[in-house]
C-alpha cells in the first residue's frame, strides 16, 4: 500500500509497537483514544481501517508500551540542540533517538513498577525545555514528514525496528530528578558560557549531588555543558567541590516508605487498564477506557464508578471505600479538566458536513459512517459519543430495502407515513433546530407502537416511552441522556413547558445551581427532537405548532388488528431494511442541500430544507414532504383553536353578531364574551388586557380557521380590535353552533 502509513505501519505493527496514523504533514493523531493502545494493540479488522482510511498520513507511536521484561518505552524530547550533549552525558548510551527541525527525541525505558510520568522540564533563561514522553503520550517517527521544514523526520543512530529495546538507557525517578537539576539550574547557562564558573560549578554540583548524580555523572554533565575551547580549572576543581557537597550531608532524595492511599492504587489500576481523559466545553469531564475507544463516559457517572471499583478490586481483591472512591473522581476530573483536552462529545449522532457518524450502542461494527456517496458499518469513530445508562442498541442497517415494507407493517395512511419518515430524517441530522411531532389518536389506533418504531429508528433505549416531564430542569436533565426524548400519553402542556419544549428543540440552555446549598451555578445545554402522542391537542400555542408537526392516526380496522407481539416481530424484522433506507436518505440529504433551495414557507426552514434534500431518495411522490408538513401543521393549528375557550368563544360570537363582524374596544369585546352562556363552563382571561394578549397568540389560527383580526387605530377610549368571519370562518361558526352540517374544512 502507498504512502508513508500505508507503507511503513505494518513493519511496526509486526514488531509489537504501537503505531498509529498521525495527519499528514502534522503531529496530530487521526484517531481518538489513541493512549490505549500502548496496551491493547488495535484488532486486526480496526488496523487494516486505518490502513484503508490514512494511508498518506505520518506515523505516531504511542509511548508506554512494553520495552523489554519489566520496563516501558519512554521518549526524552530535547527542544534545545545545546542541551543535546549534556543527556546524552548523564544517561551514558543513546543507541536510538531521532530528529525533525532541532534537537532530539531519545527513546529510553523506565521501569514497569515505578514508571516516570509525562511532564516537562522548563528550561533556564537560554535554553529550551525538555519533554518527558511517557504513558498517554506519542511522538511521530521517521519516515514522517515534519510539518514546518517539510522534510521527512531522521533516526539518529539505529531506528527503531533495527534495536534491542533492552540496550536503550533506564530512565528512571532518580534519572529524572538529574535531569531537572541541571536543566532547570540557572547555573547551567553560565557553565555553558565557561566564563566565571566555579562558584556556580559549586552551587550546581551540589544539587547533582542531592538529585542522586554518581561522582562519574556530575563530571560527563560538566564535560558536556563547559565549551569546547574551554581552558579553566573548573573541571580540576570538580572533585573537591562534590566531596565537599557529600561532606555537608547533602543525600539524594528518598521516597516515603509508607504505603500508598487506596486512592492512588485505584488511580494506577486504571491508568494500567489504560484510559484517556478530556473535557467539553462546559469543563464537564469525561474518561475514555480502551477498550471502548471513541465513547467518552462523564467521570461522576455510575459507569465511572463501578469501572473504579472493579478495577481496584483486580488489584487488591479488595472493596475501594466511598470517600477513596471520591477522592479519585475528584482527581479524575482535576485531571480531565487541567491536563485532557477540550473535545465536542456527540449523543448518538454527530459529524460534519463530510461525514456523519451514528453510535450503534454495540461491541463489534459500532459505527455508522454516512458520507454523500453512501453509508457502510465501522468499527471506529474520528468523533467522541457519550451513552447514558438506558442507551439501547441499533440494529445494523441493511442494503435493499424498501422504506415503505414499514407503513404496510404498521398499516399507515400515506399523509402519516410521511410525517413519520420526515421526522425522522430531521431528527438524525447532525445539528437543529429539530421538529416536534405529536401523535393524535384515538384508543386502539396504535400511536404507541409508532412511537415506539420512531424511537427505535433514532435512538432506542431502554425505556422507550415516558410521561411528559413538568419541570424544566429535569427536562434538559432527560436531554443530556437521549437524543430523541419521547413522551407518551399527553394530554396537555403548561405554557412555561411550552417555553421550555420550543428552546429545546432549537437550541438553549438552562442554567441552575450546581447544589440548593449552595450558589456556583451549571449550565446545561441541548438542542434535541421531541416526540409525543395522545388523544387530545396537546397545545393552542402557536409558537409551539410552528415547530412541530401532526401526525393524525386512523383506528385500527378491527378485521386487520394484529397482536402487539405480531407487530414486534414484524418491526424488529424489517427495521434493519429500514434503517439502511433511511441512511440512504440520509446520504441523499449530504449531497443534495447545497444544491436546491430551503422552502420559506415554514418557520423551521433548515429542518424542512435537510428533509427535501433527502427526498428524492425515499420513492415518494416529489414534494411529499412539503406537502404533508403544510397539510400537517394546518391540521394542528386548526384542531388546536378548535379546543380553545377564547376561539370557540369568538366564533359563538362573531356568528350571532350582525354581519359577522365585530368591532369595538377591547373593554366591550371582553364584556360580551362573559354574557355567553356557553362561557361558564370554559374559562376566559379574567381581564381585558388579558384577552388582547390572548387574541394577538392565537392570530395565526384564527386566520387559519377564518376569523380576520385587525387592530384600527387605537381611540381616546383605549385599543380598538375588529373581528370578522370569511366564508370558511362562517362555516366553522355554524358547525359549533349546532345549525351546520358541514364539516368546516
Amino acid at each position: 500500500m502507498t504512502g508513508l502509513f500505508g507503507k511503513n505501519a505494518p513493519a511496526y505493527r509486526e514488531a509489537g509497537f504501537p503505531v498509529i496514523p498521525l495527519r499528514a504533514d502534522s503531529k496530530a493523531p487521526m484517531i481518538p483514544n489513541f493512549p490505549a493502545y500502548a496496551h491493547n494493540p488495535p484488532s486486526e479488522k480496526r488496523f487494516n481501517q486505518w490502513m484503508k482510511q490514512h494511508p498518506q498520513g505520518n506515523i505516531g507511536i504511542v509511548l508506554g508500551g512494553a520495552a523489554g521484561l519489566g520496563h516501558r518505552l519512554v521518549g526524552i524530547d530535547i527542544d534545545d540542540d545545546a542541551l543535546v550533549p549534556g543527556v546524552l552525558a548523564q544517561l551514558g548510551v543513546c543507541s536510538c533517538a531521532k530528529r525533525g527541525k532541532k534537537g532530539q527525541t531519545i527513546f529510553a525505558r523506565t521501569p514497569e513498577d515505578e514508571p516516570v510520568k509525562s511532564t516537562v522540564i522548563k528550561g533556564g533563561e537560554q535554553h529550551g525545555n525538555i519533554d518527558i514522553l511517557a504513558e498517554g503520550k506519542q511522538t511521530v517517527i521517521p519516515e514522517s514528514i515534519h510539518p514546518d521544514t517539510k522534510l521527512p523526520y531522521e533516526w539518529v543512530g539505529q531506528s527503531l525496528l533495527e534495536t534491542n529495546l533492552t540496550s536503550l538507557p533506564i530512565f528512571d525517578a532518580t534519572q529524572l530528578r538529574i535531569l531537572k537539576a541541571w536543566v532547570e539550574a540557572e547555573e547551567t547557562h553560565i557553565i555553558r558560557s565557561g566564563k566565571a564558573t566555579n562558584e556556580p560549578a559549586l552551587r550546581l554540583s551540589a544539587k547533582l549531588v542531592v538529585a542522586g548524580t554518581t561522582d562519574e555523572q556530575v563530571m560527563a554533565v560538566f564535560k558536556a555543558l563547559l565549551p569546547p575551547d574551554y581552558d579553566g580549572d573548573t573541571l580540576d576543581q570538580l572533585p573537591g567541590m562534590i566531596e565537599r557537597a557529600r561532606k555537608k550531608g547533602f543525600k539524594p532524595g528518598r521516597k516515603s516508605s509508607s504505603p500508598p492511599k487506596n486512592s492512588a492504587v485505584a488511580l494506577e489500576a486504571l491508568k494500567i487498564g489504560g484510559l484517556e481523559l478530556c473535557h467539553d466545553n462546559l469543563e464537564s469531564s469525561y474518561v475514555i477506557f480502551s477498550e471502548q475507544p471513541g465513547i467518552a463516559y462523564d467521570v461522576s457517572s455510575g459507569f465511572v464508578a463501578k469501572r473504579v471499583q472493579y478495577d481496584f478490586y483486580n488489584r487488591t481483591r479488595d472493596a475501594l471505600s466511598a470517600e477513596g472512591l471520591k477522592e479519585v473522581t475528584a482527581v479524575l476530573k482535576a485531571r480531565a479538566l487541567f491536563e485532557g483536552s477540550e473535545r465536542e462529545i456527540h449523543l448518538r449522532c454527530g459529524g460534519d458536513e463530510n461525514l456523519m457518524v451514528i453510535d450503534r450502542g454495540a461491541d463489534e461494527q459500532n459505527y455508522v459512517h454516512i458520507t454523500p456517496e453512501g453509508w457502510e458499518l465501522a468499527e471506529d469513530s474520528p468523533f467522541l459519543f457519550r451513552r447514558a445508562p438506558d442507551f439501547g442498541t441499533l440494529p445494523a442497517p441493511e442494503r435493499g430495502g424498501d422504506v415503505r415494507e414499514m407503513q404496510r407493517i404498521l398499516d399507515m395512511p400515506d399523509q402519516a407515513f410521511f410525517v413519520m419518515v420526515l421526522f425522522i430524517i430531521v431528527s438524525l441530522a447532525r445539528q437543529g433546530p429539530y421538529l416536534m411531532a405529536m401523535i393524535k389518536a384515538e384508543h386502539g389506533s396504535g400511536k404507541s407502537t409508532v412511537t415506539s418504531v420512531i424511537k427505535g429508528a433514532v435512538d432506542p433505549s431502554t425505556v422507550s416511552r415516558q410521561p411528559l416531564i413538568k419541570d424544566e430542569r429535569d427536562l434538559y436533565i432527560r436531554a443530556q441522556n437521549s437524543l430523541l426524548l419521547a413522551f407518551d400519553n399527553v394530554s396537555r402542556v403548561t405554557d412555561p413547558m411550552a417555553d421550555a419544549l420550543c428552546r429545546i428543540l432549537t437550541g438553549g440552555g438552562f442554567m441552575t445551581r450546581k447544589l440548593y446549598s449552595d450558589t456556583e451555578q451549571v449550565l446545561i445545554e441541548a438542542t434535541r427532537p421531541i416526540l409525543s402522542n395522545g388523544i387530545t391537542d396537546i397545545t393552542d400555542r402557536p409558537d409551539l405548532i410552528d415547530r412541530s408537526i401532526l401526525m393524525s392516526l386512523p383506528p385500527i380496522d378491527e378485521s386487520n388488528r394484529k397482536t402487539e407481539a405480531q407487530i414486534k416481530k414484524e418491526v424488529a424484522k424489517a427495521m434493519p431494511r429500514f434503517l439502511g433506507c433511511i441512511y440512504d436518505c440520509l446520504a441523499s440529504a449530504m449531497r443534495l442541500q447545497c444544491q436546491i433551495e430551503a422552502p420559506q414557507e415554514f418557520r423551521m426552514a433548515d429542518a424542512m430544507h435537510w428533509a427535501v434534500a433527502a427526498e428524492p431518495t425515499t420513492g415518494f411522490p416529489e414534494g411529499a414532504f412539503v406537502a404533508a408538513m403544510r397539510q400537517a401543521q394546518h391540521e394542528a393549528l386548526v384542531e388546536s383553536a378548535l379546543t380553545n375557550s377564547v376561539v370557540i368563544s369568538l366564533l359563538k360570537l362573531l356568528h350571532d353578531v350582525e354581519g359577522n363582524v365585530f368591532e369595538g374596544l377591547m373593554s366591550q369585546l371582553h364584556e360580551a364574551l362573559y354574557t355567553l352562556d356557553w362561557r361558564s363552563h370554559h374559562p376566559l382571561p379574567k381581564s381585558a388586557s388579558g384577552l388582547s394578549w390572548a387574541i394577538s397568540r392565537l392570530r395565526q389560527s384564527l386566520e387559519r380557521i377564518g376569523v380576520q383580526v385587525s387592530f384600527p387605530p387605537r381611540s381616546s377610549a383605549g385599543r380598538v380590535i375588529r373581528l370578522s368571519l370569511d366564508e370558511a370562518g362562517k362555516r366553522t361558526a355554524a358547525q359549533i353552533n349546532g345549525d351546520g352540517d358541514q364539516e368546516p374544512f
